[in-house]
């Protein structure tokens, strides 16, 4: 066989294997009769049908904004995905299948909770409880204050996380205290006032302050280890505060300087601070949690005058970030991790801003993710 038959006969192989790639099945006679036939009843699946419907793939992320109609607008057949009592109290009913309730039920909650009342069918085996109340966490009533928790046993899936709310009165302090954990602080109202000292002797001291007249908050951070304080200024303080670990109360998760002094020898803590174990009496033996002030610290923007004076010199990441000076990404979005600085490195978080009949299309995270609302 000469060259030039060979060569004709690998041309004539290739130009049918290019054919078999590139063919469509709507190219066929019988396909496209049965199309045809069945019209618009037929909805394209694969990507052959997608073309021959027009249906141009689409990237899960696409560069271009894609202007999508709003959820509140689309008419989508009730195929029993959304619970709809048409104004009445839920009833643990699903299309078919369930029944009224006959004894009482807390409604309030039921149309809080319409999914755990009447299930989706598509639900399968154990659902656990996704979110917790912080109206049902037992709440810690103190002089200066108050303080309620969500741990692990009240939200069994959240082992990474644990969160609290925190209220100081005015001039109030959070006592010095560190945790093996990180802390992360959202200022939900107030002022205040924290300071911090880190492995190396280094000191920091800074204002936080609340949303006010359409500003956002402050946010804040301090390292596993990094022992703190918290003061309330003007009128009080209120934060929400997450931990990165679910099981937050448990023992030797927290640390508090009361504690250890309580349990130290007076004369040893009176030598290592050059005091006399006179002036040492008022140590409190049970855990004060929040101390109560009746002087003013500095108002707020004056934290300098209270600044210690440290040899070891100042810490140089800040511990504060203030969300008025991040620039809002598409759809009120913004993150904040290492802004410049090793902010929230254990804790990266975002901020969400939907408008009503707004929804976060559906994702998932391979780590653990809280949400406040």
């Amino acid at each position: 066989m000469t060259r030039a038959i060979r060569l004709s006969l690998l041309l004539s192989v290739l130009s049918a294997l290019v054919g078999v790639s590139t063919a469509s099945p709507i190219d066929d006679a019988q396909v496209r009769d049965f199309l045809v036939e069945r019209d618009t009843a037929i909805k394209p699946l694969h990507f052959a049908r997608r073309d021959a419907a027009g249906i141009k793939n689409r990237h899960l992320r696409p560069e271009d904004h894609i202007l999508h109609t709003k959820r509140g607008s689309v008419s989508s057949p009730d195929v029993g995905q959304i619970a709809n009592f048409n104004g009445a109290d839920p009833e643990p009913i699903r299309g078919a299948t369930g029944d009224t309730f006959i004894s009482n039920s807390n409604h309030a909650i039921d149309m809080q909770n319409v999914d755990n009342v009447a299930a989706p069918t598509t639900d399968a085996g154990t659902v656990p409880n996704l979110k917790w109340s912080m109206s049902l966490s037992h709440t810690r009533l103190l002089k200066g204050g108050w303080v309620r928790e969500q741990v692990i046993t009240d939200l069994p899936p959240a082992k990474d996380v644990a969160g609290a709310e925190l209220r100081l009165s005015p001039n109030a302090y959070r006592e010095l205290h560190w945790h093996r954990v990180a802390e992360w602080g959202y200022v939900l109202g107030g002022t205040g006032r924290i300071t911090a000292v880190d492995e190396n002797g280094r000191n920091y001291i800074s204002d936080i302050k609340g949303p006010t007249n359409m500003s956002d908050p402050d946010i804040y951070y301090f390292p596993p280890g990094v022992p703190h304080s918290i003061q309330a200024l003007g009128d009080g303080l209120e934060l929400l505060l997450i931990f990165t670990d679910g099981n937050f109360d448990g023992t030797g998760t927290t640390f508090m300087l009361s504690d250890w002094l309580a349990h130290t020898p007076l004369e040893v803590v009176a030598k290592s601070l050059g005091v006399n174990t006179s002036i040492l009496g008022d140590i409190p033996q049970k855990d004060p949690y929040i101390y109560e002030a009746t002087v003013p610290p500095p108002p707020l923007g004056q934290a300098d005058e209270e600044a210690v004076s440290s040899p070891q010199g100042t810490i140089p990441s800040p511990y504060v970030f203030q969300l008025s000076k991040q620039e809002k990404g598409h759809g009120s979005r913004r993150w904040w991790m290492d802004e410049g600085a090793r902010f929230s490195d254990k804790l990266p978080s975002i901020d969400y801003a939907c408008q009503r009949l707004g929804i976060r299309r559906a994702k998932w995270d391979a780590r653990t993710s809280l949400a406040y609302q």
